[in-house]
């Protein structure tokens, strides 16, 4: 775990992060991250080939999000051990988060369900990695132009992934592997180069433990987002796998809901924790039901 901050001075920043180089490459490099990611959720472009390929290309998705997910909590326990083994982190990122790019481009050698799943799980390793490395360029961002920054990279990484999910299977692979390698190599270059990164100073994960102060409020509102999180991960992967179609509709929807959230955090500052919270049942019963009842016909288009 590690304190960005130069001296006793956190970075402040103007509301547009196009304010100097270091973060035009750091808003360019987690775009191509969140692109990499939308790619291998959203559509079909790292689906596994062969017999019962719909079938493995659902349950991959859920062998990611379970790798993932250890893979943050070993991240966590490991934080004091990863603080200067950033090249090992970027190793796995490359070379593990590319990994399940094999059952594809080699189908019939890497043909059965355990060896499928285990690059996938290598796959959510290296997933996990990346996230682990740009969470700390993020914070040297305050608050408010964190949320700009996030915003405009995911609705970035949206403009990324759409074009290229729509490329033949063969090209649109590759092309989707250099991303987390291009984004990698932007971090790495920030970790030399950019000044809050630079001089961090190392915080005990003991320390940083006894800083986090958790209440009900973030805890409901994460429990509520992972479920939102959830539920459309879930029915995007079961329909992007058949229709292309579905994954265009969705992939508009995410890039006009973070222009709503780009412009509000950089004029209006209406979307809130309170709204989001007030809107995500309603919302979530509508897309529910929605499903239920044009669910068949999206399955026939």
């Amino acid at each position: 775990m590690s304190d960005i901050r130069s001296g006793t001075k956190h970075i402040a920043l103007s509301n547009s992060i196009l304010i100097e180089p270091y973060l035009i490459i750091g808003f360019v490099g987690i775009a191509f991250n969140f692109a990499w990611v939308f790619l291998m959720y959203g559509t079909n472009v790292f689906a596994p080939i062969g017999p019962y390929s719909d079938f493995r290309s659902l349950n991959v998705r859920l062998v990611l999000m379970a790798s993932v997910s250890v893979a943050y909590i070993a991240g966590w326990i490991l934080s004091d051990f990863l603080f200067d083994k950033r090249m090992l982190l970027a190793f796995f990122t490359v070379f593990f988060g590319t990994a399940n790019c094999w059952p594809v481009i080699f189908p019939g050698i890497f043909d059965t369900f355990a060896v499928v799943y285990l690059f996938w799980v290598l796959t959510g390793i290296g997933y996990a990695s990346s996230f682990l490395l740009w969470s700390e360029f993020l914070s040297t961002l305050n608050v408010h132009r964190s949320k700009i920054f996030i915003a405009g990279a995911l609705l970035f990484g949206v403009v990324f992934a759409w074009p290229i999910s729509l490329m033949i299977k063969p090209v649109s692979l590759f092309v989707a592997l250099i991303l987390p390698v291009l984004s990698c190599c932007a971090l790495l270059f920030l970790e030399r180069s950019y000044a809050p990164l630079v001089s961090r100073v190392r915080v005990t994960k003991e320390d940083s433990d006894k800083r986090q102060t958790l209440t009900a409020r973030p805890i409901i509102a994460t429990w509520a987002s992972s479920i939102a999180f959830g539920f459309v991960l879930f029915y995007s992967c079961s329909h992007a796998i058949e229709s292309h179609y579905v994954t265009s509709v969705i992939a508009l929807a995410f890039a006009l809901a973070c222009i709503a959230i780009l412009v509000d955090s950089m004029k209006y500052r209406v979307i809130n924790e309170d709204l989001l919270l007030k809107i995500f049942l309603p919302t979530a019963a509508l897309g529910f039901f929605s499903l239920l009842l044009f669910g068949p016909i999206l399955r026939l288009i």
